[in-house]
This record gives structure tokens, C-alpha cells and sequence, in this order.
């Protein structure tokens, strides 16, 4: 039975993980599931409601990152409350197919499908509405709500998609969704293509085919080779020459140091790459261990936050829960899995989940005024989706 959302997420949530999984699934379901279905990327954690105007108020617009957003004015002070809607339902999409495989729960079939079908309607509304077309998966900071004027993406929300998409194709999709499924991939793989791997980004142009980081390289590699892969009869000149593109001026940054965030992403395209792509297995799993063991070394058993300068105040233990889940089905490494259950231990209650709470800083402090007080629906559902993973392996 559902939580009232009014106390859903107050106090200590289990003693252990099992206990936890049950109220951590309630608060996802009560708090962060839109009337369309989709993951709201974070609430304010005085209301457990997405932000209003009225919550921001004070915070002078030109000292946010939401100045330059391309998206309607209304949405830039509330930016936060989608900003991570595309990796955290993509999460819960993967999440539910893991919850299956583990329970064979007609309920949780019930509810990955209608996960899927939220990503469905929003790519299919764009594809009719929104100029950048077919192919394109914005930012939606309003929801299901103005997707034709949405035109701020980032290379992450757009993988964890792709790759919940590719989870469901393989698990739980019927024949038509299959097909919806690999027509949507192909899509957005020309559109990166055609686009040249540019994307808007808080006011900037972001070349992501540049971007020195593990995971939007590998974000393109799997993307392009999932295409491939999916492309009846001939494969088009267009994704051959992505991929030898790809190939010879991205793979030198797939060890690339980052967050526990960016880690996690890298690592599930390395294991999806592992798959389609094994002629080059020996790179991807080279690229997949180097990865691992900066995770697990830089991640704080203690708070399960990464002590690096620059990365520690936006990652948290769950990206490395996943990340170990992950990598452990296809290495070696399985010595990791005892950490990885620590790690989701730690979150057991209520203020553990604050992704930030910056009451203390000057309102007009750049970078952070959009979380003040915020409870991060992707941190959630990433801790669900690792510990499924973890129940799961063998």
C-alpha cells in the first residue's frame, strides 16, 4: 500500500537493504512519478512537490545556470525540476526490468511498461512538434508540457535512454514496441551524426565528439554501434563513417578520470560495446576495469560521496553500487560486491538522499542556487537500480 507522500520520506527507512527496497520503491511511486509518468528529477525536500516560482524567489536569474537555458523563460528558475529526467527514468525503466527478471511480478511488468510508453509519447511528441525532429531527446523542463520549444540536452540524458531502451528491447518489449524501439535508436543516432555531435548547453555550443571525458565518448560509440545494429540489410554509409570516426579519435579518452556519474555511464556503454562489438573486446574491458577501480578507490566508504575536487558534491555511493553491479556480470572484479552492498546500506534514511541542501550559501551563489533544499528522484531510483542488479547477479 502507498506511503502518504506527506511522510513517505521521514525518518529511518529499514535495517536492511530488503526493508529499505520496499519504502525507497513507495517514495519513488508517492514523490516522483509525474501524471504522465515520467521521473521528476528532483522536489523540493520542505514540500516534496517540484519547485515553484514562489520557492525560488530572490534568486536573480542571471546568477544561475538557468540564464542561458534553451527553454522557455518560465522554466529557468525551476530548472532542477527535469534537469535529471532523462537519466533518472532511464534508471527506473532499467530498474523495473531488473525487478522483474528477480520477481516475475505482473505489477512490475505493468509498471516497466508504462515507463516505456511515458518515453514513447514524449519522443513521439517531439518528433511532430519540436523543429530539431526526430531523433532529438530534450531536457523536458516542463514535463510532457511546451516540447516543441525545448532545445537544451546533454549527452547523459540522452544514453540513459538509449540504454533503458535497449534493456526493455531485450527483456520485456513486445514486437511492436521492438520495433518502435529500434526505429527511435536509429533516429537518434543520425541525429547526432547529422547534427555533428553538437548539442545546445547552458548557453554554450558543447561538442560532444570533443568533450575529453570517458563518457560521452563511449555514449557515442554504443549509440552509433546499437544503430548498426539495429539497421536491416545494408548499414548506411553515414553510421560506417560515424563509427570509424568514433573509433579513431575517441577511444584514447575512454579511461578518462571523472565523477562516479560519468563513471557509471561509461561503464554501461563499455558493457553494451562489450557485446555488439566483440573484435574489440580486449579495448572495451581494459577501458571497463581502469574505470572500476578509480570508482571504487575514490569513492568515501564512509558517505559514499567522491573525495575528488570538483566531483564530490554531485556524485553519490549508489553510481558506484551501480557501476560495480554492472561491471560485475562480465569481470572479474567481483571482489567489489561486498562494497557495493556497504555502500547502499548507507542510505537508510531520509537526509542521505539530499542530493544538495546550500541554505547556508548566498542566495545569488552561481552553480548551485537551483538545489537548494532539492531531493534527488534520480538518486532514488539509482539506488533501486543497484540494488536489483546486485540481487540479480549470479
Amino acid at each position: 500500500m502507498a506511503l502518504n507522500p506527506t511522510q513517505s520520506v521521514r525518518g529511518i527507512y529499514g535495517t536492511t537493504p530488503e526493508a529499505c527496497e520496499s519504502r525507497i520503491s513507495n517514495i519513488v511511486q508517492d514523490v516522483f512519478l509525474d501524471r504522465d509518468g515520467l521521473l521528476i528529477g528532483a522536489v523540493k525536500g520542505s514540500t516534496l512537490k517540484p519547485y515553484t516560482q514562489a520557492d525560488m524567489k530572490g534568486v536573480p536569474l542571471e546568477k544561475t545556470l538557468g540564464k542561458d537555458l534553451g527553454a522557455p523563460h518560465q522554466y529557468k528558475l525551476v530548472l532542477m525540476n527535469y534537469e535529471e529526467t532523462g537519466m533518472a527514468h532511464g534508471d527506473y525503466l532499467m530498474m523495473l526490468c531488473e525487478k522483474y527478471q528477480a520477481t516475475r511480478g505482473g505489477e512490475v511488468r505493468s509498471q516497466a511498461a508504462t515507463a516505456f510508453q511515458a518515453i514513447q509519447r514524449l519522443a513521439d511528441t517531439v518528433a511532430e512538434t519540436n523543429p530539431y525532429g526526430r531523433g532529438w531527446w530534450p531536457k523536458p523542463y516542463g514535463g510532457m508540457n511546451d516540447l516543441d520549444e525545448m532545445f537544451e540536452t546533454s549527452i547523459d540524458q540522452t544514453i540513459k535512454i538509449v540504454l533503458a531502451l535497449t534493456q526493455y528491447d531485450q527483456q520485456l518489449a513486445t514486437a511492436s514496441e521492438r520495433d518502435w524501439i529500434r526505429m527511435q535508436v536509429r533516429a537518434m543516432a543520425d541525429w547526432w551524426i547529422e547534427h555533428h555531435y553538437t548539442t545546445r548547453y547552458f548557453g554554450n555550443c558543447c561538442w560532444w565528439d570533443r568533450h575529453e571525458a570517458a563518457h560521452s565518448s563511449s555514449a557515442l560509440l554504443y549509440l552509433v554501434r546499437q544503430a548498426i545494429a539495429w539497421t536491416p540489410g545494408r548499414t548506411p554509409r553515414r553510421l560506417l563513417d560515424a563509427w570509424e570516426y568514433l573509433m579513431g579519435h575517441r577511444r584514447w579518452v575512454l579511461t578518462t578520470r571523472g565523477g562516479l556519474n560519468t563513471h557509471n555511464l561509461a561503464i554501461e556503454c563499455l558493457h553494451r560495446l562489450d557485446q555488439l562489438d566483440p573484435t574489440h573486446k580486449r579495448h572495451w574491458r581494459r577501458a571497463r576495469n581502469v574505470l572500476l577501480d578509480h570508482t571504487v578507490s575514490e569513492t568515501n566508504p564512509h558517505t559514499g560521496t567522491n573525495d575528488v575536487p570538483g566531483y564530490g558534491a554531485y556524485n553519490t555511493g549508489m553510481r558506484t553500487a551501480c557501476s560495480i553491479a554492472e561491471a560485475a556480470r562480465w569481470s572479474s572484479r567481483k571482489r567489489h560486491v561486498a562494497f557495493a552492498w556497504e555502500l547502499l546500506r548507507l542510505y537508510d534514511r531520509e537526509g542521505k538522499f539530499f542530493h544538495h541542501d546550500q541554505s547556508h550559501q548566498p542566495r545569488e551563489h552561481n552553480q548551485v542556487t537551483w538545489w537548494f533544499d532539492a531531493l534527488s528522484g534520480h538518486h532514488y531510483v539509482a539506488w533501486l537500480l543497484a540494488y536489483w542488479r546486485l540481487k540479480n547477479l549470479p
